[in-house]
């Protein structure tokens, strides 16, 4: 069985490389990472990842409604667990 796949999206270049290389070295998951104007869309629609941490806060797009988006895409992470982020307190 291959390593599980995560998919990471957020605005900010630091929490993204700060995910990434935590999530690398205590897991056995594969990770990729995406800022909200990068190819979020294409690595969404190229396969399912098991788990995708989303930013809640983005200045372009809401963590909320790319959600919704996700939820109501024929897409193969219709289905797949959403974990919202966000570095506000």
């Amino acid at each position: 069985m291959g390593k599980k796949k995560i998919l990471i999206i957020d605005d900010e270049e630091e929490i993204l490389e700060m995910l990434k290389q935590g999530l690398e070295l205590r897991s056995s998951y594969e990770v990729f990472i995406a800022s909200e104007k990068d190819e979020y869309k294409k690595l969404l629609d190229e396969g399912p990842f098991d788990v995708i941490f989303l930013d809640h806060r983005m200045p372009v797009i809401k963590g909320a409604n790319l959600a919704a988006d996700i939820r109501s895409s024929d897409g193969p992470n219709q289905n797949t667990i959403i974990v919202f982020i966000s570095g506000n307190i």
